[in-house]
């Protein structure tokens, strides 16, 4: 090897260190002006790394919406409810909500509110993904800079030593500093200087006067293996670190803690571990040695996030047997980590996992959805409060704007008795857009009613996860596999997967209740009369749709122009015009009475007063509308007036033109022999073909045009 080619491997492979260059404890000082951010907390510290990563914003939504337009769509949703998207989690796939509520935790933390002594408590059903996301917020702090006191064993704030001063002496040091407010504010946080950081301004070997001077401070690059992050879970002796170790490891950064309440009592003659959080929050210190006393016995401060991490059982477990339990509940703040409730979200978790395995089976476009579907109806209430059903729901959490219009009784949120306790986080509501309220169902309205503790139950990830594997595996290598998945195998499979789980010995009442109701969402038809499952309805719709868009590739074209006709023809007829200019026909014609009433009657407004004042309240419905949205999302930019903008008719523009390509699909489908025109056969084919692209593979399409056949879905009402 040449000693070019050897120099450049060696680049190639080269790390950043750990640690920087030392520097006096006085230039650390004159600095600080110009870098406030070195002497800010753990909790602000996270606050930054994770903002420095940024947000998604609308050019990267508009990425994802080439791969993924349900998943753009979701994504609008949230950033419309005010829900903060934060690029460095947004593979925890179905965590923004979540995410935004630690968040908030934080930024109340980096301000120097209560939270700054509180631990954080997430509590979430097995396979929930707590781990991935506490794994998230770790990566996060990877790599990130801290100033410390050179050697101290907790990672000091170097501006701790401060607390060694008088006050006179820290306003004169303030004053030539140009310092301001700085100092006063870092040491309103600031704790008492360790017993080796004591020593280095007190005790320093090269100088006999006792002075800051003497400090050094040194940069280093936080890390899991080394300072700033920790890991600690219980563990019989000699099996894991203890406690109070990984506190001082984890000093400057953040304790990360699973399964933290799974020992809830001491063994005989010994103290509870978890005493030891006491003092590190409220007063954020621990002792500063494993031994009762010896000859530095005291306490060293401690700055770090602490997050414990648990299932509500066991947490419940270790409460009930602490003889003071407002002890650590004063101290804690708790926050559920619910299963993902968006499809789209789940479907792409399947995908991340899919994109790992070396031999992948074609999967038709509409399989995983069938699996996500199944696994968020598993994890949300069956019934709610608001009348709406779980199907819609789905829908709506999905980022789906449809028109649900609220009951006459009121959308309550959920009682206190439905929460843990106090502690517990308030979900983050939706930004209003003015001082009116909404007269249809919002998603926010069906968050507020579901409550905290909805898809804290359900079928997890991970048996999700091995769900998808094993079908994998079938379709590539099973009796008679094709080497492709079709969503109707996907439907049998998940099938007999629920009916194997539920054979499970010792199986919990709470997972045999979640079980059963996956079996009721996926209950195979006896007779094609009946009605069909949830999970098969959703395929039906999902089918459906697909099937006329592809016979009718100009569909957003068609019904723009309906929407514009309408429009244009309600406009003049509210005023009592008789004619009008019609697109249509680019000239001027007589008001089209029947094309106006027959959307109208598709709205459910039969009599001439309903119709009457719809026309006339139109222009002001669609201003209206339009300047709601622009509040909700802070600009003009991607808002405009189309065939979409009012619920009721865009529904009835879609029911107008299904009807009218579900007559062209019905004759090619059923009648496809005896099609007699070059053009019908010509539409036929170009049809078919553009049903394949959506992803079909031709097994796969064979199957779905089947089952379209089968039940006549082109006569389904959307």
């Amino acid at each position: 090897m040449s000693s070019k080619n050897e120099k450049a491997l060696a680049d190639a492979v080269s790390l950043q260190p750990l640690t920087g260059k030392p520097l006096p404890f006085l230039q650390f000082l004159s600095e600080l002006v110009e870098h406030p951010e070195r002497a800010e907390t753990a909790a602000g510290l996270i606050v930054r790394a994770v903002k420095k990563r940024g947000l998604v914003n609308d050019a990267d939504i508009e990425e994802i919406q080439k791969q993924s337009p349900d998943r753009a769509r979701y994504l609008r949703m949230l950033k419309t409810q005010g829900i903060p998207l934060y690029k460095a989690f947004m593979h925890v796939r179905g965590s923004q909500r979540t995410v935004a509520r630690i968040m908030k935790f934080l930024e109340s933390a980096a301000s120097n509110g209560y939270q700054l002594r509180q631990l954080l408590v997430i509590i979430g059903g097995p396979g929930s993904g707590k781990s991935y996301l506490m794994d998230a917020f770790k990566a996060v702090l990877e790599g990130e800079e801290v100033y410390v006191v050179q050697g101290c064993p907790v990672h000091e704030n170097p501006l701790n030593q401060l607390k060694l001063l008088k006050p006179d002496q820290v306003r004169e040091l303030s004053a030539l500093l140009g310092a301001g407010d700085l100092l006063d504010e870092a040491l309103k946080v600031a704790g008492e200087p360790c017993e080796h950081c004591w020593s280095k301004a007190m005790e320093s070997a090269d100088s006999t006067t006792p002075s800051l001077a003497n400090v050094m401070v040194q940069p280093i690059k936080l890390s899991s293996r080394k300072a700033g992050i920790a890991t600690w879970m219980p563990s019989s002796d000699g099996q894991g670190c203890d406690l109070l170790t990984a506190l001082r490891q984890g000093s400057r950064g953040m304790i990360d803690m699973p399964e933290a309440f799974a020992v809830a009592e001491p063994a005989p003659g010994q103290v509870l571990e978890l005493d030891l959080l006491l003092d590190a929050t409220e007063y954020r210190r621990i002792p500063s040695m494993k031994e009762a006393c010896s000859k530095v016995a005291g306490t060293m401060p401690l700055d770090a996030l602490l997050m414990l991490q648990s299932n509500e059982g066991a947490f419940r477990r270790f409460i009930k047997a602490q003889a003071d339990p407002k002890r650590f509940m004063r101290r804690a703040i708790i926050l559920g980590t619910p299963y993902n409730t968006a499809v789209c979200e789940e479907v792409q978790a399947y995908l991340d996992f899919i994109n790992v395995l070396k031999a992948r089976p074609h999967i038709d476009p509409l399989a995983l959805r069938l699996a996500a579907t199944l696994a968020v109806a598993s994890r949300m209430k069956k019934e709610s409060d608001t009348g709406v059903s779980l199907d819609v729901r789905i829908r709506m959490y999905n980022g789906e704007n449809l028109f649900v219009a609220k009951r006459s009784s009121s959308i309550s949120r959920s009682s206190d008795s439905d929460r843990w306790n106090s502690g517990m986080l308030a979900s983050l509501e939706s930004k209003p857009a003015d001082g009116t309220e909404n007269r249809n169902v919002q998603v926010t309205d069906l968050w507020d009613a579901a409550g905290e503790k909805e898809a804290m139950e359900g079928l997890s990830v991970p048996l999700m996860l091995s769900a998808v594997s094993q079908v994998c595996e079938l379709s590539m290598h099973g009796k008679g596999a094709k080497q492709c998945i079709p969503a109707l195998s996907m439907l049998g499979y998940m099938r007999a997967r629920i009916e194997m789980e539920l054979q499970t010995p010792e199986l919990q009442d709470a997972d045999r209740k979640v079980l059963e109701n996956c079996r009721e969402f996926l209950k195979e038809l006896k007779y094609k009369t009946e009605t069909p499952s949830l999970v098969e309805k959703e395929y039906r719709r999902l089918l459906r749709e697909q099937i006329l868009r592809a016979f009718a590739p100009d569909y957003e074209d068609r019904a723009e122009l309906d929407f514009d006709v309408y429009r244009t023809h309600a406009k003049a007829a509210a005023t009592g015009a008789e004619k009008v200019f019609d697109k249509r026909y680019g000239k001027t014609v007589e008001i089209d009475s029947e094309f106006l009433e027959s959307l109208e009657r598709l709205m459910g407004k039969t009599t001439g007063s309903e119709r009457s004042e719809f026309r006339q309240a139109l222009e002001t419905e669609l201003s209206d509308t339009i300047r709601q949205q622009i509040k909700e999302f802070g600009s003009s930019a991607n808002v405009k007036v189309s065939w979409r903008t009012l619920p009721a008719l865009r529904i009835a523009i879609a029911k107008k033109l299904d009807e009218d390509i579900a007559k062209d699909v019905e004759r090619c489908l059923t009648d496809e022999m005896n099609l007699n025109s070059d053009t019908d056969r010509k539409m036929r084919q170009e049809s078919l073909e553009r049903f394949e692209s959506l992803g079909y593979c031709q097994h796969c399409s064979k199957k779905a045009l089947a089952y379209i056949k089968d039940f006549k879905l082109w006569s389904l009402q959307s």
